[in-house]
């Protein structure tokens, strides 16, 4: 059937108005789309996705936040297992394969003793959190944390306090968790878990937020610099085979810079905190744009002070805490809300720039992964996923192999702009993307994000494959919804993934503020 919009009426149409000639039906009018364009060359590469950027954090407390306490874990609840821990969680943080949690998250680690959450849970003591004012029941612990990390198929990363806590402190924790000899703290362990066997730690963060007014004792960049590099050289005498990351900002002060100077030959990783956000849709869709460019600040402020301290393999970015949140509408400000289609948008960009970004941003930690900015939300009687879950779900599965470079063209975005520089640091196209290509499965795998907020695109797909060819059929998963204000709820789910197989054309159309990953198979 062929549609037209001029004088010849479809065939359908006619036939309604057959049945009812009282009705008036309008020609069907024949959908425009914007033009853009994407070219991809399959030898031109970023470098292999670490996918490890799919990680997320668990901050601990009962407060606002609900990530532990109400959210993973909610002992004596029908939904909960014989530790406590939510089986309705486990189940969907083992679908989306996250490589690290990282616990106990960022301004409540400035208060956290570890040694108040070990042991018999009915001799634990409550305790106040000097930096949330939250009391602490501490029955979620080390090992319970150890013990859920395993449940969901994850590695821990511990976040040690550097604010109120001790190196001693520290280095006992260390040795609580990785000692296998017949030491005081290792003994506590077994003790503890009935388990002589060390848990496996590969990363340690040397604080959170050190530099925020939210952590208590929040230091200078000289000050957090000089005991960080205290504390690595302590920790990496005693525990030589963990990795530590040290504790920037964002790289848009001189933080960054005094603490590299410092700490940059210490560290493995270096974790940057940066969330986005804006009053409108257009401002909450462009804003990761800033996330791009403080990655590629804080790469070039790592490699000036590697140069001038001599160290030959420089450290590779950390995002530990990201996100789609405008923190000056309050801590609390999803706490109560749901991530829209608009949040699943800005996820997505945010998703794909950590792919183009692989080559720096070897870790990056979305906070967080239950209730307040989380990816999911609990309630007693079940959980919903949020708009902003389809899209990393969707990424941790398929975007992992070679990040190849992806040009892209389309309109620009003219307006405002959240922050204000974005716009004059790169061009903003309504169209944003990333590539990955597995080696081993033969796919190529192209997300493509439509911010428009009104008109679709018709995106052509310009493929440079060396002696391959494309199957002629194709799989594409798509995320949209016709509100951009559309949320999930336990009762309803309105953002959901969608699933198609096409005949390959060389071109997808891609509606309005929605989300397209096109799985190619490649021959030869």
């Amino acid at each position: 059937m062929v549609l037209s919009t001029g004088a010849v009426q479809i065939p359908v149409l006619k036939k309604a108005m057959e049945r009812d000639p009282t009705k008036t039906v309008q020609p069907v009018t024949m959908i425009e789309y914007e033009n853009a364009s994407l070219h991809i060359d399959l030898l031109r590469q970023h470098g292999d996705v670490d996918r490890a950027i799919y990680s997320a954090g668990l901050e601990y407390g009962p407060g606002v936040t609900r990530c532990v306490q109400g959210g993973i874990f909610e002992p004596g609840s029908e939904l909960s297992d014989e530790y406590g821990f939510r089986k309705d969680v486990i189940r969907c943080l083992k679908r989306a394969k996250m490589p690290f949690l990282r616990f106990p998250g960022g301004p409540a680690s400035s208060s956290y003793h570890w040694e108040e959450g070990v042991g018999a849970r009915d001799r634990r003591k409550t305790t106040l959190n000097h930096a949330t004012g939250w009391e602490e029941k501490n029955y979620f612990g080390t090992d319970e944390f150890f013990t859920f990390c395993k449940a969901v198929h994850a590695s821990p990363l511990v976040v040690l306090n550097m604010a109120t806590g001790t190196l001693d402190e520290a280095l006992n924790w260390i040795e609580y968790m990785t000692g296998q000899g017949l030491t005081r703290y290792a003994e506590m362990r077994i003790s503890n878990t009935g388990k002589r066997d060390p848990y496996e730690l590969e990363y340690v963060a040397l604080g959170s937020d050190v530099w925020s007014e939210d952590s208590l004792c929040a230091m200078t960049a000289a000050q957090y610099g000089a005991k960080a590099a205290q504390w690595s050289k302590a920790i990496k005498r005693i525990f030589p085979t963990v990795k530590l990351i040290g504790c920037g900002k964002d790289g848009l002060d001189d933080w960054d810079a005094t603490v590299l100077r410092s700490l940059v030959q210490h560290v493995d990783l270096y974790s940057v905190s940066y969330f986005s956000g804006g009053s409108t849709y257009e401002e909450k869709v462009m804003a990761p744009a800033a996330a791009d460019k403080v990655a590629d600040i804080v790469s070039s402020l790592i490699l000036q002070a590697s140069i001038m301290n001599k160290v030959a393999v420089p450290p590779k970015i950390c995002f530990g805490a990201w996100n789609c949140w405008d923190s000056r509408k309050g801590a609390g400000s999803k706490s109560a809300g749901h991530f829209t289609m608009t949040d699943a948008v800005a996820t997505t960009c945010w998703l794909n720039m950590l792919v183009r970004q692989c080559a720096t941003v070897r870790m990056a930690c979305i906070s967080n992964c239950v209730n307040t900015l989380g990816l999911l939300r609990t309630q007693t009687s079940g959980l919903a996923k949020q708009a902003s879950w389809y899209p990393f779900q969707v990424f941790s599965e398929y975007m992992v192999g070679d990040s190849v470079q992806v040009g892209y063209v389309s309109k620009k975005h003219k307006g405002s702009t959240e922050p204000p520089w974005i716009k004059e640091a790169s061009p903003l196209y309504w169209i944003d993307s990333s590539a990955c290509y597995e080696r081993d499965s033969g796919f190529l795998t192209i997300c493509v994000v439509n911010r428009h907020p009104v008109d679709p695109f018709r995106v052509t797909i310009h493929l440079s494959l060396p002696d391959m060819t494309v199957h002629p059929r194709f799989e594409v998963v798509q995320i949209t919804n016709e509100d951009p204000e559309a949320f999930n709820t336990l009762e309803e789910e309105k953002v959901k993934v969608r699933i198609a197989v096409d005949d390959w054309k060389g071109y997808i159309k891609v509606q309005k503020h929605s989300i397209q990953i096109v799985r190619i198979a490649l021959k030869g």
